[in-house]
C-alpha cells in the first residue's frame, strides 16, 4: 500500500477554534514499526489526512510528491496516540498564487493499530506550534455525534 486518504469534516471545538476529524474503518493494520508519515492538507471544501510508510519517496513537499493539486501541550485524551505535525509550505506554487501549507508528522515504534472496528482521527491545527494529530480507536459502547443546544431541554 503506498498510501491512505481520510476524507476529513472540520468542526469547533468548545474555545470556537477549528479541528478536523475523519474515521477509517477497514480490515487492516497500521504498523508503526518501520515508521509513519502523515500528511495533512487543510484546504477547500474538503480536507485530507493522508498516511504511508515512512520509506516512500520525499514527502517533505507533499504537492509534488502527490502530482496533485487538492485543493505543545498534549491535547490527548482516553489513550489517544498523538502525533506533533510541523507546518509546511508549498515549495513551487504557481506563478502568482501563494504557497499553500500542509502539516506532515511521522511516528515510529514497535506497534500497531487495528482498523477493523475504526479508528478516529483528529486533527488539531488552530494553535501555532501546538499542531497535532491524535489517533484513538473507535469504541463501539460511545456515540461519536455532535451534540447541539437542541439536544438539551430545560427542567
Amino acid at each position: 500500500m503506498q498510501r491512505v486518504r481520510i476524507n476529513m469534516t472540520a468542526d469547533i471545538d468548545r474555545d470556537g477554534k477549528t479541528y478536523y476529524r475523519g474515521i477509517l474503518k477497514a480490515p487492516i493494520d497500521i504498523k508503526f514499526k518501520d515508521g509513519v508519515a502523515f500528511l495533512f492538507y487543510p484546504h477547500g471544501d474538503f480536507p485530507e489526512l493522508h498516511f504511508c510508510p515512512l520509506e516512500s519517496i520525499d514527502v517533505s513537499d507533499a504537492f509534488t510528491y502527490y502530482q496533485t493539486r487538492r485543493t505543545f501541550p498534549n491535547r490527548s485524551r482516553n489513550s489517544n496516540l498523538p502525533i506533533e505535525l510541523k507546518l509546511l509550505y508549498e515549495k513551487n506554487p504557481p506563478p502568482g498564487q501563494e504557497a499553500r501549507i500542509f502539516y506532515i508528522g511521522k511516528i515510529q515504534f514497535d506497534g500497531l493499530i487495528s482498523c477493523s472496528n475504526g479508528v478516529i482521527f483528529w486533527a488539531f491545527t488552530a494553535d501555532r506550534n501546538e499542531e497535532e494529530i491524535q489517533i484513538g480507536v473507535i469504541d463501539p459502547t460511545k456515540m461519536y455525534q455532535k451534540q447541539t443546544d437542541s439536544d438539551f431541554t430545560e427542567k
